[in-house]
């Protein structure tokens, strides 16, 4: 069967393309998080899909577009032409092991930038986990795209590193914050620890006992879903998807920029960066769904505890008793996480699960805060 025909609009250098997307943010400047959005959002900016459209003639296109942000509800994305709002649309991306992703929506918005140059937004038809889409050669765009402060990050980070001056040198990236550390130099050093709900690990990804691989499997031996970025001195992109597949955040390449880490820990550490699940009910509804989120939390925890035992029958029916509670609450991005983690231990396949028990331990604390908020 022949491939489809897939058309360059863009024809631009990469500074063109730095140009348009400078242009773009210029625009933006002044938008606030909360004026416009009621979905987080991440900057994907560079990473490269297909976008399939019927035109007026009813043929099929298919054209090749550059990715600026993504969130679970949408994307923009620039395009060298016009795009008719209301037009649905097919986006093909690659997922974080490397396989294209058909994700169906339609065009919802169409600026003008420069040139033939154009913003197109588009509004999904169903809810994505952006997690998924995450390996690109460029270390800008894995994380919440909106600002904070340093002095809002609190919690206990882990540091594993045998370089004791890139021990310091993460600390000090962290100065006005509340973060405390703690340290380990290696896989051994880390289970001679005592067990502590770290906040977060970060750690590199060459260790003298072993690799970031390793060291991932240990903090799992001891029950532990903790987020885990790994920083790598080697640029290799298969570190990337070897470390998101195994369920750590990411893997960034050295040197990078402080303020990347900030973002990728204020992620995971900000209760209004975690997955924004306004749950709106009162009385005998809110005290149901607190329930069956206490029981989610229950199950996401022995999910957990199978999956370090290597429990592919246990884990899956773990995850179908999960499943059912998640119906009740009707979360759809936990249930698309939990369909892909059954599917894989429903195939044995528990080296590519961990990243979305991860996903699932995290809506079920985000559901939690939820209900907790509305309960104020």
């Amino acid at each position: 069967m022949d491939q489809p025909r897939v058309t360059n609009t863009l024809r631009m250098n990469d500074r063109e393309l730095r140009r348009i997307l400078s242009l773009i943010n210029s625009h933006d400047k002044g938008e606030t998080a909360s004026s416009k959005r009621r979905t987080r959002r991440w900057d994907a900016s560079y990473q490269k899909v297909v976008v399939s459209t019927m035109d007026e003639h009813a043929r099929m296109t298919h054209t090749l577009a550059i990715l600026r942000n993504i969130s679970e509800t949408g994307l923009s994305y620039v395009h060298g032409q016009f795009m008719h709002i209301n037009r649905e649309c097919t986006i093909a991306i690659r997922d974080n092991q490397g396989q294209p992703r058909a994700v169906a929506g339609k065009i919802v918005r169409c600026s003008h930038v420069d040139g033939r140059f154009h913003e197109i937004g588009v509004r999904f038809d169903s809810p994505i986990d952006p997690h998924s889409f995450f390996i690109t050669n460029s270390d800008d765009y894995a994380f919440h795209s909106e600002g904070f402060e340093l002095s809002e990050l609190k919690g206990e980070v882990l540091i594993v590193s045998p370089i004791e001056d890139e021990v310091q040198y993460l600390q000090s990236m962290f100065l006005g914050s509340f973060l405390t550390f703690d340290e380990a130099d290696s896989i051994e050093s880390f289970d001679k620890l005592d067990a502590v709900e770290y906040s977060y690990v970060i750690a590199n990804w060459d260790l003298p006992d072993g690799t970031g691989i390793e060291l991932l499997n240990a903090i799992l031996a001891k029950e532990m879903i903790v987020p885990t970025i790994f920083l790598s001195a080697l640029l290799d992109e298969r570190r990337r998807v070897e470390g998101v597949s195994a369920g750590a955040v990411d893997v960034l390449f050295m040197p990078f920029e402080p303020s990347l880490l900030h973002r990728a820990l204020a992620d995971e550490l900000l209760d209004d960066r975690k997955e924004r699940i306004n749950i709106q009910l009162s009385g005998d509804q809110l005290e149901a769904s607190r329930w069956h989120i206490e029981r989610a939390m229950e199950f996401s925890r022995e999910a957990v505890k199978r999956l370090a035992a290597q429990d592919a029958a246990g884990l899956s029916n773990v995850l179908r008793d999960l499943s059912g509670i998640s119906h009740r609450l009707e979360l759809p991005t936990l249930q698309m996480s939990i369909e892909r983690a059954l599917s894989c231990a429903t195939r044995g396949d528990l080296g590519t699960i961990s990243s979305e028990i991860r996903n699932i331990v995290r809506i079920c604390r985000a559901a939690t805060s939820g209900l907790d908020k509305d309960a104020a």
